[in-house]
């Protein structure tokens, strides 16, 4: 990490964060919530939007699957759309 120099690399104290695959993304949907469906013992800060995973649509290259934390609904998108993304830690299941 060439930011190492300045003692900023990784964050949180670790550098092994990376998005997730769609079934770990959506693991994390609580469906009694809405509005953002998240389980509201998970860490941070989640919008009520369309979340991309690191999982490419087997038929289509140009789109992946994610989780709309709106409802916890999981659907595909174009590659090419702005949306937002959560890392997790490596590793973690």
């Amino acid at each position: 990490c060439l930011l190492e120099l300045y003692g900023v690399c990784g964050f949180a104290g670790h550098r092994d964060w990376e998005i997730p695959n769609v079934k770990k993304l959506q693991s994390i949907v609580d469906y009694s919530e809405f509005n953002p469906a998240i389980d509201p013992l998970f860490p941070g800060e989640t919008a009520a939007s369309f979340y991309w995973s690191a999982t490419t649509v087997a038929f289509d290259f140009g789109v992946a699957w994610g989780v709309d934390f709106v409802n916890g609904g999981v659907d595909d998108g174009g590659k090419n759309f702005d949306r937002r993304a959560r890392a997790v830690r490596a590793g973690s299941d």
